[in-house]
Protein backbone atom coordinates (compact mmCIF):
# COMPACT_ATOMS: atom_id res chain seq x y z
CA UNK A 1 0.00 0.00 0.00
CA UNK A 2 1.31 3.29 -1.19
CA UNK A 3 1.42 5.38 1.90
CA UNK A 4 2.15 9.25 2.24
CA UNK A 5 5.44 9.64 4.66
CA UNK A 6 6.01 13.72 5.78
CA UNK A 7 9.96 14.05 6.58
CA UNK A 8 12.51 16.68 6.45
CA UNK A 9 15.91 15.94 5.19
CA UNK A 10 18.74 17.44 6.60
CA UNK A 11 22.55 17.87 5.95
CA UNK A 12 25.58 19.12 7.89
CA UNK A 13 29.25 19.39 5.89
CA UNK A 14 32.47 19.94 7.86
CA UNK A 15 35.52 20.06 6.05
CA UNK A 16 39.32 20.71 7.65
CA UNK A 17 42.35 21.66 4.93
CA UNK A 18 45.72 22.35 5.57
CA UNK A 19 48.28 23.55 2.98
CA UNK A 20 51.88 24.19 2.64
CA UNK A 21 52.70 26.55 -0.15
CA UNK A 22 55.93 27.69 -1.48
CA UNK A 23 57.32 30.66 -3.70
CA UNK A 24 60.14 29.00 -5.20
CA UNK A 25 61.00 32.60 -6.37
CA UNK A 26 59.53 35.80 -7.82
CA UNK A 27 58.18 34.15 -10.77
CA UNK A 28 57.10 30.68 -9.79
CA UNK A 29 55.48 28.93 -6.71
CA UNK A 30 53.76 25.72 -5.46
CA UNK A 31 51.39 24.15 -3.16
CA UNK A 32 49.95 21.14 -1.56
CA UNK A 33 47.68 20.10 0.49
CA UNK A 34 45.23 17.31 2.26
CA UNK A 35 41.50 18.18 3.21
CA UNK A 36 39.20 15.58 4.95
CA UNK A 37 35.56 15.97 5.94
CA UNK A 38 32.15 14.43 7.08
CA UNK A 39 29.19 14.98 5.52
CA UNK A 40 26.45 14.27 7.53
CA UNK A 41 22.89 13.56 6.32
CA UNK A 42 19.73 13.22 8.65
CA UNK A 43 16.21 12.21 8.18
CA UNK A 44 13.95 12.97 10.77
CA UNK A 45 10.63 11.17 10.68
CA UNK A 46 7.26 13.04 10.66
CA UNK A 47 6.34 12.40 14.71
CA UNK A 48 3.36 10.55 13.99
CA UNK A 49 4.48 7.61 15.85
CA UNK A 50 5.44 5.11 12.73
CA UNK A 51 8.54 3.59 11.78
CA UNK A 52 9.59 4.43 8.44
CA UNK A 53 12.44 3.13 6.48
CA UNK A 54 14.19 6.02 4.64
CA UNK A 55 16.60 5.73 1.65
CA UNK A 56 19.76 5.22 3.98
CA UNK A 57 19.05 1.82 5.47
CA UNK A 58 16.59 -0.45 5.45
CA UNK A 59 16.76 -0.81 9.00
CA UNK A 60 15.11 2.44 9.23
CA UNK A 61 19.14 4.32 10.65
CA UNK A 62 18.05 8.23 10.26
CA UNK A 63 22.09 9.19 10.74
CA UNK A 64 24.13 8.67 7.60
CA UNK A 65 27.82 9.66 7.26
CA UNK A 66 30.16 10.02 3.84
CA UNK A 67 33.48 10.49 4.96
CA UNK A 68 36.05 12.55 2.27
CA UNK A 69 39.91 12.61 1.82
CA UNK A 70 40.97 15.38 -0.77
CA UNK A 71 44.61 15.28 -1.94
CA UNK A 72 45.31 19.37 -3.64
CA UNK A 73 48.17 20.41 -5.62
CA UNK A 74 48.90 24.04 -7.30
CA UNK A 75 51.08 25.70 -9.27
CA UNK A 76 51.94 29.22 -10.26
CA UNK A 77 53.89 31.02 -12.75
CA UNK A 78 54.81 34.28 -13.32
CA UNK A 79 57.66 33.71 -16.74
CA UNK A 80 57.05 37.81 -17.64
CA UNK A 81 56.00 40.94 -16.11
CA UNK A 82 52.34 40.41 -18.65
CA UNK A 83 51.96 36.98 -18.42
CA UNK A 84 50.81 34.56 -15.21
CA UNK A 85 49.46 30.76 -15.05
CA UNK A 86 47.45 28.94 -12.07
CA UNK A 87 47.02 25.69 -12.35
CA UNK A 88 44.75 23.63 -9.43
CA UNK A 89 44.33 20.48 -9.19
CA UNK A 90 41.74 18.28 -6.50
CA UNK A 91 41.30 14.66 -6.06
CA UNK A 92 38.70 13.39 -3.74
CA UNK A 93 37.56 9.74 -2.73
CA UNK A 94 34.48 9.79 -0.64
CA UNK A 95 33.62 6.27 1.54
CA UNK A 96 29.88 6.33 0.92
CA UNK A 97 26.84 7.61 -1.05
CA UNK A 98 24.17 8.56 -0.61
CA UNK A 99 22.53 7.79 -3.61
CA UNK A 100 23.85 5.05 -6.40
CA UNK A 101 24.63 8.19 -9.01
CA UNK A 102 26.47 9.99 -6.94
CA UNK A 103 30.53 9.95 -7.43
CA UNK A 104 33.13 8.02 -5.05
CA UNK A 105 35.74 9.68 -6.84
CA UNK A 106 35.93 13.05 -8.21
CA UNK A 107 39.16 14.99 -9.81
CA UNK A 108 38.82 19.10 -10.56
CA UNK A 109 41.17 20.57 -13.03
CA UNK A 110 41.39 24.27 -13.11
CA UNK A 111 43.65 26.31 -15.87
CA UNK A 112 43.54 30.03 -15.58
CA UNK A 113 45.92 32.35 -17.70
CA UNK A 114 46.12 36.51 -18.20
CA UNK A 115 48.10 37.91 -20.78
CA UNK A 116 48.83 42.03 -20.79
CA UNK A 117 50.80 42.78 -24.09
CA UNK A 118 49.92 46.29 -23.59
CA UNK A 119 48.65 48.27 -20.65
CA UNK A 120 45.44 48.71 -22.48
CA UNK A 121 44.56 45.30 -23.49
CA UNK A 122 44.01 42.24 -20.83
CA UNK A 123 43.31 38.74 -22.08
CA UNK A 124 42.60 35.84 -20.55
CA UNK A 125 41.52 32.05 -20.57
CA UNK A 126 40.44 29.75 -18.36
CA UNK A 127 39.75 26.14 -18.50
CA UNK A 128 37.80 24.04 -14.89
CA UNK A 129 37.52 20.26 -15.35
CA UNK A 130 35.10 18.51 -13.20
CA UNK A 131 35.09 14.63 -13.56
CA UNK A 132 32.85 11.71 -11.71
CA UNK A 133 33.06 8.35 -11.31
CA UNK A 134 31.23 5.77 -9.31
CA UNK A 135 32.91 2.04 -10.53
CA UNK A 136 29.92 0.26 -8.52
CA UNK A 137 29.06 -2.63 -11.01
CA UNK A 138 25.32 -1.93 -10.69
CA UNK A 139 25.55 1.42 -11.72
CA UNK A 140 29.13 2.25 -13.53
CA UNK A 141 28.36 6.04 -13.02
CA UNK A 142 31.10 8.24 -15.09
CA UNK A 143 30.48 12.09 -15.49
CA UNK A 144 31.92 15.36 -16.72
CA UNK A 145 31.50 19.45 -16.54
CA UNK A 146 34.09 20.44 -19.04
CA UNK A 147 34.20 25.05 -19.07
CA UNK A 148 36.81 26.73 -21.34
CA UNK A 149 36.43 30.56 -21.47
CA UNK A 150 38.25 33.30 -23.03
CA UNK A 151 38.41 37.08 -22.06
CA UNK A 152 39.57 40.69 -23.64
CA UNK A 153 38.98 43.45 -21.95
CA UNK A 154 39.97 46.37 -25.04
CA UNK A 155 39.92 49.84 -23.50
CA UNK A 156 42.97 51.89 -26.13
CA UNK A 157 41.26 55.41 -25.47
CA UNK A 158 39.81 56.87 -22.30
CA UNK A 159 36.69 56.77 -23.08
CA UNK A 160 35.90 53.74 -25.21
CA UNK A 161 36.17 50.11 -24.35
CA UNK A 162 35.20 46.98 -25.37
CA UNK A 163 34.82 43.52 -23.39
CA UNK A 164 34.68 40.20 -25.05
CA UNK A 165 33.78 37.05 -23.87
CA UNK A 166 32.92 33.20 -24.76
CA UNK A 167 32.61 30.13 -22.48
CA UNK A 168 31.51 26.78 -23.92
CA UNK A 169 30.62 23.88 -21.85
CA UNK A 170 30.37 20.20 -21.96
CA UNK A 171 28.04 18.41 -19.81
CA UNK A 172 27.33 14.67 -19.57
CA UNK A 173 26.17 11.54 -17.00
CA UNK A 174 26.10 8.05 -18.18
CA UNK A 175 24.99 5.51 -15.73
CA UNK A 176 23.08 2.05 -15.52
CA UNK A 177 19.74 3.18 -14.32
CA UNK A 178 16.97 2.30 -15.27
CA UNK A 179 13.72 4.02 -13.64
CA UNK A 180 10.41 2.11 -13.05
CA UNK A 181 8.13 3.49 -15.02
CA UNK A 182 5.26 1.32 -15.25
CA UNK A 183 1.53 1.73 -14.35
Amino acid sequence: TATLTQSSFNQSLKRNQTELAWDISKKVGARIGFRYGDRVFNLFNDFSGVETFNAFSATGQNNFVVHEDTALLGFWARPTHSLRFNFDLEHTNYDNVIVRMSPRKESRYRLQTTYTPRPWAVLGGSINILQDANANSLTDYVGHNRNYGFTASLAPRERFGVDLAYNYNDVIQNALICFNDTP
